[in-house]
């Protein structure tokens, strides 16, 4: 038995700490390096590149979910190393279907794209090629993860994907500096994402071994496909939910109003993913567990992991929502109109997304995506149904609407379906989300009043401000929380300040 074959998972802990810094790292250089690019290439060659990239995220559909289902496979199977390779070996399959498709489709748009939004159809040929790239990277990048992620191993992983951001800051930075302009950005950015690859390849084969290849059976392909199909539709209709205003609002009122557009919904989208990050984490642990003791020590559980999540997203949420004029007054030279409402709108309405998630997890973890799906699906035609109704009326603020509408209740119908096909504990999602729902908009009472007083002024002051109120607030907030015991004890005991006034208390 090989070392690599022996190796130990890490802890739950270790593991979250690992993504959460690897996110962290990724989007604190994304956050540092905005206003440069912004002023770099200005607002509307900005919108120009969100607009393909969220095409290009549209184009990453047709690995059917492969690389989105392959940790929990690898989880399911940690012991059978044949299987993992049979998994793992269709996941590369996958990432060269979709690059050799995405390099079509980029050739192919390209000109139509081009004088919708009044650019040459060589630059954006670049641009999309580019944006293209950069996902087939990102796939490439979690097929070789997938398998030390699988076996609860994500430290290794997370630190090379980290030290890859730290690689594309540099590129996006850099080409800045150097004036090269979108099409050169496009390429900095591109090759950044192929030095990703090659560095999390070199550090997962030097500290986990040899990733396992094998033939993949006939039988264990459809059935891997048929659960990845499912996790597909899921994120296809997230990317609806999430990207297809950006390509609306670029197409109907402008590339300038979706870079406006996509610098909110940047921040949204990370406090967002903020609040989620634990559950991701939980996936291959819950899978495990569930293949070893059964869904009814997921149903013991299913309060507590909910309390945890909300304990840890919530708080992230409100700042966001209340802080909102002060973060981009300081983040940005010149804050874009609206955009500190187009934030707090987003923010709110993730809230009833991260309280759902652990209801998605179970159902991941127990291989039956079918009621996820559903609620998905019927979130997605939602949203679409009211932009269409709204845009025309309202423009910008129709198209937001309509997403906040969508967005909560389709969490919240995700909730209840789910609950129901698992027979998970009625009220145990309500007692779990209230309190810390209650504990955070009280505490966000003070923020909201001086953040949206406009009594602030300058982008020093607006940061500086911002990180006094938020830090007074994370302090009260888990002081509170520590004391009602809706905190993990193991994190209360590594905040010695935190431990006193709780204990205090």
């Amino acid at each position: 038995m090989s070392r690599a074959s022996v190796r130990q998972p890490f802890s739950q802990l270790r593991n979250g700490i690992a993504q959460s810094g690897n996110f962290l790292t990724t989007y604190a250089l994304s956050f540092v390096a905005a206003p440069i690019v912004v002023a770099g290439l200005g607002i509307r060659a900005f919108g120009i590149w969100a607009l393909t990239g969220a095409l290009a995220q549209y184009v990453g559909l047709i690995d059917l979910g492969v690389g989105r289902s392959l940790s929990r496979h690898v989880a399911a199977n940690h012991s059978d190393r044949r299987a993992c390779g049979e998994y793992l070996a269709i996941g590369f399959v996958a990432v060269l279907v979709v690059g050799v498709i995405a390099l079509g489709f980029a050739v192919a748009t390209a000109p139509l794209l081009a004088r919708s939004v009044h650019i040459s159809s060589t630059s954006l040929r670049v641009v999309l090629g580019c944006s293209c790239s950069l996902i087939v990277c990102s796939m490439l990048t979690a097929v070789v993860s997938a398998y030390p992620i699988g076996r609860q191993r994500m430290v290794t992983p997370s630190i090379a994907a980290a030290a890859g951001s730290v690689i594309n800051f540099l590129a996006s930075v850099g080409s800045i500096a150097a004036g090269v302009g979108l099409p050169g950005y496009s390429v900095a950015n591109a090759g950044a994402g192929l030095v990703t690859v090659i560095l999390v390849t070199a550090v997962v084969l030097r500290f986990e071994g040899a990733i396992p290849l094998s033939r993949p059976s006939v039988g264990r392909t459809r059935e891997f496909l048929r659960y990845a199909v499912k996790t597909q539709l899921s994120w296809a209709m997230e990317l609806v939910n999430y990207q297809s205003d950006k390509v609306v609002i670029a197409l109907a009122v402008g590339p300038s109003a979706a870079g406006s557009y996509e610098l909110a919904s940047r921040v949204a989208f990370a406090a967002r993913q903020i609040g989620i990050l634990p559950s991701v984490t939980l996936l291959p642990t819950l899978t495990t567990e569930l293949t070893q003791s059964g869904m009814d020590h997921v149903r013991r559980a299913f309060h507590g992991i909910t309390e945890t999540i909300v304990s840890i997203g919530f708080p992230v949420l409100w700042l966001t929502a209340a802080l909102s004029p002060l973060l981009l007054a300081g983040w940005l030279s010149h804050v874009p109109h609206d955009a500190a409402a187009v934030l707090l709108a987003l923010s709110m309405a993730s809230l009833a997304s991260v309280s759902s998630d652990v209801g998605k997890v179970v159902a991941s973890a127990e291989g039956d995506l079918t009621v996820v799906v559903r609620s998905a699906v019927g979130t997605a035609i939602v949203n679409l149904g009211l932009t269409a109704l709204l845009a025309p009326l309202f423009g910008l603020w129709g198209v937001l609407a309509g997403t906040v509408v969508a967005l909560t209740a389709g969490a919240l119908v995700q909730v209840a379906l789910v609950q129901r096909r698992f027979a998970l504990p009625p009220r145990a999602y309500l007692t779990a989300v209230l309190p810390t729902l209650r504990l955070c908009a009280l505490l966000a009472i003070p923020l909201f009043v001086i953040s949206y007083s406009q009594v602030i002024h300058g982008r020093l002051a607006a940061a500086a401000m911002a990180v006094v109120l938020a830090s007074s607030y994370l302090f009260l907030y888990v002081v509170f929380a520590a004391r009602a015991g809706r905190l993990p004890q193991e994190v209360v005991n590594r905040i010695p300040a935190v431990r006193r006034f709780s204990v205090a208390g």
